[in-house]
């Protein structure tokens, strides 16, 4: 039994040590693996962001090829007209583009027009000072565009690092020549790294080169070249780190990126470790019985195995013996571009000494190896769909960076669990084979376009005999048969159309004579049947040997169509495409025209009408935009019987047209046409068993009015006549004055300021009182704003409403109003408590009621300032809420559930709001000021008071009467049992101090105390 024992504890010491050895072993190769597979998932997360970082060059530089090749840009940079700015890169335009950086330069390297642009406050800033370091024509970022390519890429400013674009500025048909560069730029800031971050998903971080790196930039720098631009670290138990080099537009380091990843790649191979420990554990119990059974096969199990080691190593040796002798390139590569083995063959192919140093060198095969790059992804698609290629062809460089072709057949290794391990395949080079392809498809090329060519008539001028010979094909693109035309050149020249036929006979003789090379000539020839067809007409001088010229061949094209196309291309670019009329283009044309002859001939009179059609936008949201369209071609029909030959039609898009008349008698003449053009218009007009009648407002612009130089500015002024007929009542027309113009920039300057204003809070909140006319005291205020101008002084409503309400700027303003007076209200409540609590009335303009966000726009302001909805009252126009009475008390309503008071301001003034008033949810009447001045002296205003305070009392409203002014209107209103009252007999608007000092003094509004408040005061 001892031998037993002891050979038991032998088996169990050794299957321990079994089991240490194959932890130890298994751990080490598992955390290994886990942490390759880990870099390489860094690695390619690093590839999949410069995959997005490049893409983004690629839009970046996309977005602006319509700029680089508009013809109005091509004409910019050479004539530098800055209406072209003017019009297309206002800031909300570079707003919209999210551009930081936009020149134009010329080829010698001038600046046209550039300007920095601050993203954040949305204006202009100066042009980087570094930036136009690089605007030398030796520079690339010049130099490439000027070839006609693009360029994309980054170049560091001491502000930061910018994605820039150069681009070639050509026509629209992409022609040249090239004159200029246009430059945009785009700063590589945080947002836009935190947007490269979401689009790669990845958390990424970017340092420039220049200056002070980081400390954990800094210790990976010296690690990284431009032929080495990657490096993967692990930095702690949580997070591994990717760095990767990137080069501006001179290819030169310039950016280090990083990108943090998660290791849960390695956390996975840790748990695996554990469930590792687990299960030899398990094995080792369970196993150690049945490790005693198996002692016996052990010595049969080595031999096997050491059978099976000597055959395996035989046929690594046969196998390496293959890959090292074969002729074929043989590789295996990971997939994502690194090369795992390389025989002889193949370094030999791409000019390697040896397999060794291709493995060194090659380390990215898609951006080292490939000249298309794509070239990687589709192989690598490829075979993602079919597991294998063949026959795979691509241009790849050398290591002497020539390029030759080859050919790939690849298949892809996967292990048990079906996952890619690498590719692996051959390489021939096919170079010579795709040299003997490209001479023969050339070859085949110029068979082809000489069979192409005897599509053409042929022809053949014996100089000395003056005999010519025409080919059939010369003959039959005239009509004619062989035996229909002489060998003669009369044939030919006395066919030229007359207005052609010196300039032929002058080309002929200057190619005869060696002046030219070559003739070539387009020009129309009689057809058999009378039409006149355009040939280009080639040829070339056959001469002696002493230079005399003895014979001429050529060949005779028909492009009758070529031209007719670009006749019709040229009336399609100078015309509407809907009427038919000149469009903008052409007008502009013939304006600048008229206006030089004017110019030159004292005498020479001409007028320009602006006509835009009156409530149009009706017509096509009622009737819809077909039949819109179809009463433009009528009108268009319609005014041209009423122009004088000569006359300019056109239709600059919309409902405006223009007509620009033409050397006039007199100023009268204009406005004659403007009335007969009125009076057409009152006809109606029939569409689709529609009867549509159409008015127009007119603005007349004399050529005497001023002494114009640009089109622009006469077609502005026509313009601001026309605009200046519609606020007179539309349907008639306007002759312009420069004061219209003066008028027009005022309120443009108003506006500006107004914008101003509202950004330097140059609003101030007036508050008149409403005071209860049985007991002369403060029910509440009304907020009045008023604008402090920091140069013309204090403005009334009555100047700045109107134009705040035309351009929108109403919105912020009726917010800011009733923000800072419901705070304000708030403020005096806490400070001078009354019972009941005073009430702010503010007043809702109609574009702030349209909102959809009105109700929640009022509780936010209740909620920030903390005044209760109970203590605000909200003035609403009798026109307003009658503009669509149904959605309006839907309004109304919503804004009575909040608790807030509600008043209809200007009651009486506007529509007959009487059928609707009961079912508006209204607290107060508002009786119109034009109601109570001369109140006293006028009974049908007192009954109009009268029915308006009974009806209020009957609703159960409140009713106040405003513009109270004197003692008599006050007594009436009484007698008539009025229960509120405004107006300066009780105080005039006061400043936040004045009423302050009010409520302070408890004092009361009586009427022996007329207008003692605020008497100073607007």
């Amino acid at each position: 039994m001892i031998a037993p024992k002891k050979t038991l504890l032998a088996v169990g010491i050794t299957f321990l040590g079994l089991l240490s050895t194959v932890y130890t072993v298994s751990s080490t190769i598992l955390m290994r693996h886990a942490r390759d597979a880990e870099a390489r998932s860094t690695r390619q997360s690093i590839q999949g962001v410069l995959g997005v970082f490049t893409q983004t060059q690629e839009n970046f530089s996309s977005r602006f090829a319509d700029w680089s090749s508009w013809d109005d840009t091509y004409t910019f940079v050479q004539d530098g007209n800055l209406n072209y700015i003017k019009s297309n890169l206002v800031p909300e335009a570079l707003a919209n583009l999210k551009v930081d950086l936009v020149l134009f330069v010329q080829p010698s390297g001038r600046v046209v027009f550039g300007t920095g642009f601050d993203q954040q406050h949305k204006r202009k800033l100066p042009i980087p000072p570094k930036v136009l370091q690089h605007l030398s024509t030796e520079d690339p970022l010049l130099q490439q565009p000027l070839r006609g390519t693009n360029l994309s890429g980054i170049i560091l400013l001491p502000s930061g690092p910018m994605l820039i674009t150069s681009r070639p500025i050509l026509t629209s048909e992409g022609k040249g020549p090239i004159r200029g560069v246009l430059i945009f730029g785009r700063y590589l800031d945080a947002n836009a790294i935190q947007w490269l971050s979401e689009v790669a998903r990845s958390q990424l971080t970017v340092q420039q080169l220049q200056g002070n790196l980081p400390e954990d930039f800094e210790a990976v720098r010296p690690a990284l070249t431009t032929r080495s631009p990657m490096l993967v670290r692990p930095v702690s138990e949580q997070t591994i780190e990717g760095y990767v080099l990137l080069t501006d537009i001179y290819r030169q380091p310039a950016l280090l990126l990083r990108v943090d990843t998660p290791r849960e790649i390695y956390h996975q191979g840790k748990k695996s470790l554990n469930y590792l420990t687990i299960s030899l554990l398990v094995i080792g119990l369970i196993g150690g019985g049945i490790i005693l059974l198996l002692v016996q096969r052990l010595a049969l199990f080595l031999s096997e195995r050491q059978r099976a080691e000597t055959a395996l190593q035989q046929v690594e040796e046969k196998y390496h013996s293959i890959f090292e002798n074969a002729i074929t390139g043989l590789f295996q590569t990971t997939p994502d571009g690194h090369y795992l083995s390389a025989n002889p063959a193949l370094a030999q192919i791409y000019g390697y000494e040896s397999p060794e140093e291709l493995l060194v060198a090659l380390t990215d095969i898609e951006h080292q190896l490939y000249v298309d790059r794509n070239r990687r992804t589709e192989f690598r698609a490829l075979l993602q769909q079919q597991d294998v290629i063949k026959k795979f062809e691509s241009q790849v460089y050398r290591k002497d960076g020539s390029v030759i072709w080859i050919s790939e057949t690849a298949r892809v290794v996967r292990d048990a669990n079906d996952q890619v391990l690498y590719y692996e395949g051959s390489v021939l080079d096919i170079t010579e084979n795709k040299l003997t392809e490209s001479a023969l498809r050339e070859s085949e090329e110029r068979y082809a376009l000489a069979i192409q060519g005897t599509h053409d008539g042929l022809w053949d001028w014996n100089l000395t005999l003056n005999q010519t010979f025409f080919s059939s094909r010369w003959k039959a693109m005239l009509g004619y048969e062989d035996n229909e035309i002489a060998n003669h050149r009369d044939e030919w020249l006395n066919r030229i159309h007359p207005d052609d036929a010196l300039k032929v006979h002058q080309e002929i003789a200057a190619c005869i004579e060696g002046i030219i090379t070559q003739f070539e000539s387009e020009h129309r020839l009689l057809h058999k049947d009378g039409r006149h067809l355009w040939m280009l007409s080639r040829g070339f001088v056959v001469r002696d040997e002493n230079g005399k010229a003895y014979r001429m061949v050529g060949s005779q094209t028909d492009i009758t169509e070529r031209k007719r196309a670009e006749e019709q291309l040229l009336h399609d670019a100078l015309h509407d495409s809907l009427t038919g009329l000149a469009n903008r283009i052409l007008f502009m044309e013939r304006l600048r025209h008229v206006i030089q002859l004017s110019k030159r001939h004292e005498n020479y009179l001409f007028a320009v009408l602006f006509i835009d059609l009156d409530r149009f936008k009706v017509i096509n949201d009622s009737l819809g935009h077909m039949v819109g369209d179809q009463l433009l071609v009528a009108i268009a029909e319609k005014l041209g019987d009423c122009l004088r030959p000569g006359d300019t039609f056109a239709r600059l898009g919309g409902d405006e047209f223009v007509i620009l008349l033409d050397g006039i008698q007199d100023d009268e003449e204009a406005t004659e046409i403007a009335e007969h053009v009125q009076q057409t218009l009152k006809h109606p007009f029939h569409i689709n068993t529609q009867e549509i009648f159409a008015t127009a407002s007119i603005g007349i612009i004399l050529s005497t009015t001023t002494n114009y130089e640009r089109p622009e500015d006469l077609l502005r002024d026509a313009d601001t006549a026309m605009y200046r007929a519609k606020a007179l009542g539309r349907a008639r027309h306007q002759v312009f004055d420069p004061s219209m113009h003066d008028s027009a920039v005022a309120l443009l300057h108003i506006e500006n300021d107004m914008r101003r204003a509202l950004q330097n809070q140059e609003f101030q909140l007036y508050y008149q009182p409403i005071v209860c006319i049985r007991t002369d005291k403060v029910q509440g205020f009304e907020a009045l704003v008023r604008w402090q101008h920091p140069k013309r002084g204090l403005i009334m409503p009555s100047e700045f409403i109107p134009i705040a309400e035309e351009t929108g700027l109403i919105i912020p303003l009726g917010w800011w109003v009733m923000r800072e007076a419901c705070r304000q209200m708030q403020e005096w409540q806490l400070q001078f408590p009354t019972v009941p609590p005073l009430t702010i009335s503010v007043n809702v303009s109609s574009r702030q009621f349209a909102q959809p966000d009105l109700v929640n726009q009022v509780q936010q302001i209740l909620q920030e300032t903390g005044l209760s909805a109970q203590c605000l009252k909200l003035e609403i126009t009798e026109s307003t809420v009658m503009e669509n009475a149904d959605a309006a008390v839907v309004m109304l309503q919503r804004l009575r559930d909040l608790g807030i008071h509600l008043s209809m301001d200007d009651f009486g003034t506007g529509y007959s709001s009487l059928g609707y008033l009961h079912r508006f949810p209204v607290d107060t009447l508002k009786i119109d000021r034009s109601f109570i001045t001369n109140v006293e002296d006028d009974l049908e205003k007192m009954e109009i008071i009268r029915t308006v305070v009974n009806l209020a009392w009957n609703l159960g409203m409140d009713v106040v009467a405003e513009g109270v002014e004197t003692k008599k209107q006050l007594a009436q209103l009484k007698v008539l049992r009025c229960e509120n009252g405004q107006g300066y007999i009780f105080s005039r608007p006061l400043d936040h101090a004045a009423v302050a000092a009010v409520l302070a003094d408890k004092r009361i509004f009586a009427s022996n105390e007329v207008g003692q408040f605020g008497e100073a005061l607007p």
